[in-house]
């Protein structure tokens, strides 16, 4: 599936990516996503995972996919220019590919970050610094909100998180954290 930078287009990218994941989840299916006919990313199901990728050279299977620090603010140039260097050549995660799976995945486990990819689309810049505090609580308020199994798999009522199901789930007796500060960190987004 094609990954094209125009509002209609990315959101049609989006509803695609994320039936993909459901329908690739009992199979661990792959998802290739392609940005400028020839830069490659490799997706497997469930949960999006971005397993390799290829940018002109032959496929690069990644040896680990944890998000390294993004940077504190990006536009859609600095976007394209990720998206085009993937990692380069390593099979190490890194800041280009960091923001290749927030552009992809994050984006398609929660309407928040598609909204701040959307606004970047019409040419704001994004602190997706700030975001990190979304990319690592999806699990639990997944969960929570009735949209996953207690193994992660996809309940049929799936879909993307929205801001309220963060804070549905921050509010909750469940969550054992700083509920004052994460309000704080979630609600501006």
């Amino acid at each position: 599936m094609d990954l094209i930078l125009t509002k209609s287009k990315y959101r049609k990218f989006l509803i695609e990516f994320r039936q993909s994941d459901q329908d690739n989840a009992d199979t661990n299916g792959e998802t290739e996503v392609v940005f400028e006919d020839n830069k490659r990313y490799y997706f497997r199901a469930p949960n999006f995972c971005l397993v390799a990728y290829d940018i002109g050279g032959g496929r690069v299977d990644l040896t680990d996919y944890n998000h390294v620090t993004l940077s504190s603010s990006k536009g859609i140039e600095m976007l394209k220019v990720d998206l085009r260097h993937g990692g380069g050549t390593s099979t190490n995660m890194n800041q280009s590919l960091s923001t290749v799976v927030a552009a992809t995945s994050e984006a398609a486990r929660s309407k928040v970050v598609e909204a701040a990819f959307q606004r970047m689309i019409d040419g704001a810049t994004i602190n997706l610094h700030q975001y990190e505090i979304i990319f690592k609580a999806y699990n639990q308020p997944a969960r929570f909100n009735g949209l996953l199994n207690n193994d992660g798999s996809y309940k049929s009522s799936w879909r993307a998180l929205k801001k309220e199901d963060y804070l549905h789930f921050i509010n909750s007796s469940e969550y054992n954290g700083d509920s004052t500060g994460m309000r704080k960190k979630i609600t501006p987004l």
